[in-house]
């Protein structure tokens, strides 16, 4: 996973996702890598200090052909290793299009997915991307923006729903600097909280790209 800088979100550590891995490691919690569109497990040396026991855990994968067989297996491990754990129902909140967070917490075990960068697009076929990913209960976790001559393109990490009752998520892309700040503070009031922002310049204009999330 790179930055718009082209260099590799985990080396920073103040990254949201080394964060989260770091914390959970210190604290003992499980976690289980889940491996989906065909990434692989990193390895324990390609990690930077403070995370390097993820790379020595062991992972499961969901598989586009098996998506199915992979959830059902995935399900029927939970309660084994999370006996509080349960089946829930899933309520979700979306706008626009752009990214989200890459981890779950569900019965004490943490569930981080480790997921590859679909290809760059323009605005609309990107939309039809991301339409197609949430008929497979897929939602972004990150989206990215470029300038490519006199477009912007867009590409996307896509991962599973979690199982959450409360779960919800709002993801715009392209939001003029005037609108942006308000947006912010107004799903901040209502207990969002940001966790991807992006910003770019076009013909002379910052855009931004947001995901807020409510566990």
């Amino acid at each position: 996973m790179k930055n718009s800088a082209g260099k590799r979100r985990l080396d920073d550590p103040a990254d949201f996702v080394r964060r989260e891995l770091r914390t959970a490691l210190s604290k003992g919690v499980r976690i289980i890598p889940v491996l989906v569109n065909g990434a692989r497990m990193p390895d324990a040396s390609e990690l930077p200090d403070d995370i390097k026991g993820f790379g020595k855990r062991q992972a499961m994968e969901i598989r586009h052909e098996r998506y199915n067989a992979d959830v059902r297996d995935l399900s029927h491990a939970i309660p084994t290793i999370a006996p509080g754990a349960r089946a829930t129902t899933r309520k979700y909140a979306k706008l626009g299009v752009a990214a989200l967070a890459l981890a779950a917490v569900l019965g004490g075990t943490y569930y981080a997915v480790w997921t590859q960068w679909l290809s760059w697009n323009d605005q609309a076929h990107y939309q039809l991307e991301f339409d197609r990913q949430l008929l497979r209960k897929y939602y972004p976790v990150e989206i990215e923006a470029r300038v490519n001559g006199n477009t912007v393109q867009y590409r996307g990490r896509f991962v599973p729903f979690p199982n959450s009752e409360t779960f919800a998520f709002y993801s715009r892309h392209s939001i003029p600097d005037a609108e942006f700040a308000a947006f912010d503070a107004q799903l901040t009031k209502q207990g969002y909280q940001r966790i991807f922002h992006q910003e770019i310049t076009f013909k002379d204009h910052r855009f931004h790209q947001g995901t807020w999330v409510k566990p």
